[in-house]
C-alpha cells in the first residue's frame, strides 16, 4: 500500500493493531542525515530539493544506565517525494515507519501515540535517519520532485554554537592529513592565552585502535595464522591520530584533538602557501 492510498488513516487489524495517519497533501519532504567525512555528503542530483549543513546528534547509554551526546558536523539532504511512490511496510512501527521507496527501504522517524492502538502520524516532514549511501540517494532522488511548495529550504540554525562547531569541524576535515613536524598549531579557546596559545609540532601522537575490515596480504605475510583471505570478521589494527606534542614560548606541550582551533590552525598553512 502507497500512501497516497490512506486518506486520513488507515487501521490495520491483526496480533497487534495499530493506526497510521497520514497528513494531506501530495508528497512528503524528506531529511537524510550525512556525515561531513561521508562521500554521500557531496551528493548532487538535480532532484535534490536542497543540501544545508547540520550537527548531528547521538544519544548514547552507559551500562550503568546513563546518558551521554555525541555530536557530529554534516549535512541534510532534502528530496520531496510524492505519496504515491512511498510503499508503507508491515507494521506496527513504534514511531518509526518502515517504508520502500524505488527500491531503498526507508524507516522515517514521525510521532505515535499509544492507543490503543498505537497511531503512527507521517507528517508533511519527516527525518530518514542518517547514513545512506550514494547509491540508495541516487535512486531516491529519481522518484523525487522539484519546484513544489517546499521550496525554498534555507539554511537553519537552532543555535548560533552549531555554526561554529561546523565550521571547525569543516576546517579538522580540510587540514587533518596535512599536520607534520614543524607546523604551527592554535590552542582553542580557553585553554591557553597570550604568547602560550599555539605552539609548533614536534610530535605527531599515534594510538593503536582496532578496526573490522578483511585482511589483506600484507596482513596474512605478518601472520600465518590469520583467518583465510576475504574472511569478514578479522580485525586489523590502525594507528589513529590522537594528538600532539610541541613547543611553545614556555616549553614543552602536549595537545589533543579536541583542544585545537582548526580555524585559526587552517588559516596559519594557507598563510604559508607560494
Amino acid at each position: 500500500m502507497t500512501l497516497d492510498q490512506i486518506q486520513g488513516e488507515k487501521l490495520f487489524e491483526g496480533p497487534d493493531p495499530y493506526v497510521v495517519k497520514v497528513a494531506p497533501g501530495d508528497s512528503i519532504l524528506i531529511r537524510f542525515g550525512e556525515f561531513l567525512s561521508s562521500p554521500a555528503a557531496r551528493f548532487k542530483h538535480h532532484n535534490l530539493a536542497s543540501k544545508t549543513k547540520t550537527v548531528l546528534e547521538f544519544k548514547h547509554h552507559r551500562q550503568n544506565g546513563s546518558k551521554f551526546w555525541t555530536s557530529r558536523a554534516g549535512y541534510d539532504l532534502w528530496f520531496v517525494v510524492p505519496k504515491t511512490a512511498i510503499e508503507l511496510l508491515d507494521g506496527p512501527h513504534w514511531s518509526y515507519v518502515r517504508t520502500l521507496i524505488n527500491g531503498v527501504k526507508v524507516t522515517m522517524s514521525v510521532s505515535g501515540g499509544s492507543g490503543p492502538p498505537w497511531t503512527d502520524y507521517i507528517g508533511r516532514q519527516v527525518d530518514a535517519g542518517v547514513g545512506h549511501g550514494v547509491r540508495s540517494l541516487a535512486k531516491i532522488a529519481e522518484v523525487s520532485i522539484r519546484d513544489t511548495e517546499f521550496e525554498p529550504i534555507a539554511q537553519r540554525w537552532s543555535d548560533p554554537r552549531q555554526e561554529e562547531f561546523w565550521n571547525q569541524q569543516d576546517a579538522r576535515r580540510q587540514i587533518l592529513s596535512k599536520l607534520k613536524v614543524g607546523v604551527v598549531v592554535h590552542f582553542a579557546a580557553g585553554y591557553f592565552d597570550g604568547d602560550r596559545n599555539s605552539m609548533t609540532i614536534t610530535e605527531i601522537q599515534r594510538q593503536n585502535r582496532m578496526k573490522w575490515r578483511k585482511p589483506t596480504e600484507a596482513d596474512l605475510a605478518k601472520n600465518p595464522r590469520t583467518v583465510k583471505l576475504g574472511s569478514p570478521s578479522e580485525t586489523a589494527q590502525i594507528k589513529r591520530l590522537v594528538g600532539f606534542t610541541g613547543q611553545n614560548a614556555w616549553g614543552r606541550v602536549g595537545l589533543t584533538l579536541d583542544k585545537v582551533d582548526w580555524l585559526k590552525t587552517k588559516a596559519e598553512l594557507e598563510a604559508l602557501k607560494p
